[in-house]
């Protein structure tokens, strides 16, 4: 979804930016020292633009385990208010809620208006890529959506497994929560998730980076059907905060894969709409002009 459909540089990609929320500006939730530590290790390399692939599945488990707990009613609400109400750090006019790149909308509507069935397979936490399709793309449902998982458990559970438990006993009014984390739905995963979850090869994938390569490379394996992968390059400096040195970087890798590479500096009449502007600087500061 971030990079492919969806805003991920202003400043960062969103889950990340809703954890950095968490962490430093959410006065319910009271981080642990080591979870503020690896918080604070996490942001120096979100601002630094040096996530290593480490760090990519490492904030995913903090990520998780700082909204563990947490029914998954409360959660949907605390992503709808968030990314309703937090203007994006580094472009005018815009909140999470509304970051889509309007062209990738347009593609994604079209294949839908003829016949094709789309799914997100994305790297970011299901739950929440579910909530935040539901305002600005309410036509891709929520069985649609593959992504980084945490396991759904009972709010009494507690250490019984699943087969040991039955979901409101006698009574009891049971929720479903948040619980431990569960696998990172990246690189080769995204191809595993989609043969396990889905069980039918794509015949057209859309990527924005190497971390869809995989995921890209076996739409275009199809056996059965003329099949197409486009990637998303993301080089424009003047609308956006890409890089042409990354977008150059990436479209190499298309044309070595046989990939379609797309130029947003290029190929885009607009990004987010013509009323947002790219702006001076990115701050990071979670908390700016936002109201719980």
């Amino acid at each position: 979804m971030d990079g492919t459909f969806y805003g991920e540089l202003a400043p960062t990609y969103s889950e990340w930016y809703l954890y950095f929320h968490r962490m430093f500006n959410d006065p319910t939730y009271n981080p642990t020292p080591t979870e503020k530590a690896y918080a604070l290790e996490c942001l120096k390399a979100a601002k630094a633009g040096k996530i290593s692939a480490d760090m990519d599945e490492g904030e995913d488990r903090a990520q998780s385990y700082a909204f563990q707990g947490m029914s998954m009613e409360d959660f949907d609400k605390y992503v709808d208010n968030y990314f309703s109400n937090a203007p994006l750090d580094g472009l005018t006019n815009c909140t999470f809620a509304e970051a889509y790149y309007l062209p990738m909308v347009e593609v994604i509507t079209y294949l839908q208006n003829n016949g094709f069935n789309f799914y997100v397979v994305t790297g970011t936490d299901r739950q929440l890529v579910r909530q935040a399709l539901k305002a600005p793309m309410p036509s891709i449902n929520a069985d649609h959506v593959i992504g980084t998982d945490s396991l759904p458990v009972m709010e009494r559970q507690g250490w019984a497994g699943s087969q040991y438990f039955l979901f409101n006993e006698d009574g009891a009014k049971d929720k479903v929560m948040r619980g431990p984390f569960q696998f990172t739905d990246n690189k080769a995963g995204k191809v595993q998730n989609i043969a396990k979850e889905i069980g039918i090869q794509p015949v057209i994938a859309l990527g924005n980076s190497t971390s869809d390569g995989s995921m890209l490379n076996y739409a275009l394996a199809n056996p059965k059907y003329k099949s197409f992968a486009m990637g998303v390059c993301c080089d424009d400096s003047v609308r956006d905060w890409g890089t042409q040195a990354k977008g150059d970087k990436f479209k190499a890798f298309c044309e070595k894969y046989g990939i379609t590479p797309i130029s947003m500096a290029k190929d885009w009449k607009t990004i987010y709409g013509y009323n947002v502007t790219k702006t001076p600087t990115r701050d990071f500061d979670t908390a700016k002009d936002f109201k719980k």
